[in-house]
């Protein structure tokens, strides 16, 4: 408990035991108390214990927040442990009808390798003239910022649009927009791109990928930072 809640608790108990106070002389001085006075007790009362509820369901949520965050770092540690390449992370985005064969067909993927920290993009045989623009020099700020689809960089620990060269070196990206609407997937496997995740760790960097590539504003690294953790959870637990 924090030295700001406990001020908090100490201030509403002194409140509490005056308002406790005053009401047990109420029936001994009565006729010195309005209506009025009556109806601002009641409401601080109610008042006090609407603050105490918001707190206690408030501290609940938070232990409860960080008991699953443990559970999914040690789950990830533990699936990871074993594998050939732990901690690698292919995410593909692919159109709707090529998700049965999204290996084969898919526009591109991002490759995270969390131990490396390295981030690599690789192109795929689906890309088209109705998902990518023309990268204007010129006009950087209304194309890129506004309507590119951004990814986050290990490396570099910051965001960048993702940008295509064609057979004739033009420079494209990928309009977010398109590729966030309903006709194309996002789909998150290992390293060896066989088996497609749903453990908790890899279900949040997908959702990730997702909200930071329609906007590279979005700073909620948590995922990240929670496979780092399970990386050095690992690490310690080695130590030990």
């Amino acid at each position: 408990m924090n030295e700001l809640m406990k001020s908090y608790i100490i201030t509403i108990e002194a409140y509490s035991f005056y308002i406790l106070y005053t009401l047990a002389n109420v029936g001994e001085h009565s006729y010195n108390i309005t209506i009025y006075q009556h109806f601002i007790c009641a409401f601080f009362i109610l008042l006090v214990i609407f603050i105490l509820l918001i707190i206690y369901y408030d501290t609940i949520y938070k232990a409860a927040d960080n008991i699953k965050r443990c559970r999914d770092i040690d789950l990830t540690s533990k699936i990871n442990e074993n594998l050939d390449y732990p901690y690698v992370y292919n995410i593909y985005v692919t159109h709707k009808n090529d998700v049965k064969n999204v290996f084969k067909n898919y526009i591109f993927y991002i490759q995270y390798d969390f131990i490396n920290k390295k981030t690599i993009i690789n192109f795929g045989n689906k890309i088209n003239s109705d998902i990518i623009n023309a990268y204007r020099y010129n006009d950087i700020e209304d194309e890129l910022h506004k309507k590119a689809f951004y990814y986050y960089n290990l490396e570099l620990e910051y965001g960048n649009p993702i940008i295509y060269t064609d057979e004739l070196n033009k420079l494209f990206y990928f309009n977010k927009d398109i590729i966030s609407g309903e006709d194309y997937k996002f789909i998150i496997t290992r390293y060896d791109k066989t088996d497609i995740l749903n453990d908790p760790s890899a279900y949040e960097l997908l959702n990730f990928f997702k909200k930071y590539g329609f906007d590279n504003e979005y700073i909620n690294l948590t995922p990240i930072y929670n496979i780092y953790y399970a990386i050095d959870n690992k690490k310690n637990k080695l130590s030990i």
